[in-house]
């Protein structure tokens, strides 16, 4: 019953606004502040998500300075990860296959790690990890593209939603539109995100009935030039300790220049998803297999697993 609430509670803050016999049902005003919507966000804050999904890429068109770009995104991947979001800490595993326009002849799986007291990069091509006090990005795990593109990270005190990845930042300091939108036959409110001089910087679309799960959003060069979108689609409900989240099972990533469009697509696994799984500090501690070469500039020390 409570789920139930949470999950019709959006429902109750938008009014539906009759124009005549004749008005178009769908048409709607949206009757609530930012920091309202915002609050309504919450119901979407998790603890930790894990998932896996298979990356495909492709270009159209061609690039003037990379003209090598077409065939180094002709590459499909699989990703899987465990992102602690209270804390982030995270464990990212990519698996990509052997190239074959660099007579690659084994697949290579990269990992990166942060149990908040090392960070750990490791190739199984060149059967070597190094071992951090830090990550040398302090931004690395806020680029894991599928929770970017479901703007599930928590918000930071100054964040804008685009560079912390948070709904909750985007919205709060957002412009809501009066009437909402349809996207894939679905009912959106639509939220803007603007620059100092008041043009749209970024703009989503967020499902009223599901928690304003964001089903599409873009970035804007300008009021009209869209420079980037996040599109979702094919939503499931997901469960996990008390609290339930719609995710999207593919989310098409685009990225648009003058002479190119670079695609993206996300095709997650159901069966490998799940939020708030239980986690420890081992979880974020990634083992490597017999024969790797560890170093360690920190104590400046060098072994081989299993020597």
């Amino acid at each position: 019953m409570h789920r139930q609430i949470l999950l019709l509670a959006p429902l109750l803050c938008f009014v539906l606004m009759r124009q005549g016999d004749a008005a178009d049902p769908s048409a709607a005003q949206v009757k609530m502040s930012a920091e309202e919507l915002a609050r309504l966000a919450e119901h979407r804050t998790l603890n930790a998500i894990k998932a896996a999904y298979a990356v495909t890429q492709s270009m159209e068109g061609s690039s003037p300075r990379d003209p090598n770009l077409k065939s180094e995104l002709a590459v499909s991947e699989s990703v899987k990860f465990l992102i602690d979001l209270t804390s982030d800490r995270f464990l990212i595993e990519d698996q990509s296959p052997p190239r074959a326009d660099r007579k690659e002849v084994v697949a290579n799986q990269q990992v990166v790690a942060w149990d908040l007291k090392t960070f750990v990069s490791y190739g199984s091509r060149a059967e070597t990890a190094r071992i951090f006090s830090k990550p040398p990005n302090a931004r690395l795990a806020r680029l894991e593209p599928f929770l970017y593109a479901c703007l599930l990270y928590p918000p930071k005190p100054d964040g804008d939603g685009i560079e912390d990845g948070a709904l909750i930042s985007w919205i709060r300091d957002g412009s809501v539109h009066a009437e909402m939108e349809e996207v894939d036959g679905r009912r959106c409110c639509v939220v803007d995100r603007n620059r100092a001089d008041g043009h749209p910087l970024a703009r989503a679309w967020l499902d009223v009935e599901r928690s304003l799960t964001p089903v599409k959003w873009q970035r804007l060069g300008n009021a009209t030039e869209v420079v980037g979108e996040h599109h979702s689609k094919d939503f499931v409900e997901v469960s996990g300790d008390g609290r339930s989240i719609w995710l999207p099972m593919h989310v098409e990533i685009k990225i648009f220049r003058p002479k190119y469009v670079i695609t993206r697509s996300i095709s997650v696994d159901r069966d490998a998803t799940s939020i708030n799984p239980p986690i420890s500090q081992s979880s974020f501690q990634p083992k490597f297999p017999v024969g790797t070469r560890i170093y360690d500039p920190v104590s400046n020390t060098r072994y081989v697993v299993g020597e």
